[in-house]
């Protein structure tokens, strides 16, 4: 059974919305070298995408970033090295007026390192479960609106995009609805 427009009921002016965003998106890259009122030289290099404003609408929204990243153990790390570093300071300055030996002031050192350790490692335990959890959740919405944007079709008299399967038809700009 042929597809056509809820609308206008025809399909001769209709066509799939990743046939449109994938005919009308142009990748392109640029370069050149020019002369500047002065004499000098410039050279520009450029990169980028070039698409219509009908594609530009009816495009899928960007896919979730699926990677985890050491981004917080970074961030979590550099939180506890600085008190760290304070602890041990402190520890110099304890060691200099009490006059105690160095054995003390490595053992305690040695002591708030491995408790700054541990508490790292602990605050990832428990972080990155949440974090592997929410992008999981973030990549099954996106697929599943990825499922919903392939089935959908334009059509160009009636300026509509819509959903065969279930006949929910939208404008262009506000195609999410549909997703």
């Amino acid at each position: 059974m042929p597809i056509s427009c809820p609308t206008c009921g025809k399909d001769d002016s209709i066509q799939k919305v990743s046939a449109i965003v994938g005919g009308s998106t142009v990748a392109m890259r640029t370069a050149g070298v020019g002369l500047g009122p002065e004499g000098d030289v410039g050279i520009g290099i450029g990169a980028g995408t070039l698409s219509s404003s009908l594609a530009q609408s009816l495009s899928l929204p960007r896919k979730p970033d699926s990677s985890v990243g050491v981004g917080p153990m970074v961030v979590g790390a550099t939180f506890a090295l600085a008190p760290m570093f304070l602890i041990l300071w402190l520890l110099s300055l304890v060691n200099a007026y009490l006059r105690t030996t160095d054995t003390v002031t490595i053992v305690a050192g040695i002591a708030a390192i491995v408790s700054m350790v541990v508490g790292l490692l602990l605050w990832h335990a428990r972080y990155m479960p949440a974090k592997r959890r929410g992008v999981a959740s973030s990549q099954a919405r996106w697929d599943a609106r990825f499922k919903t944007w392939s089935r959908l079709y334009y059509c160009k008299r009636d300026d509509i995009v819509f959903d065969p399967g279930t006949g929910a038809t939208s404008p262009p700009n506000a195609m999410s609805s549909l997703l």
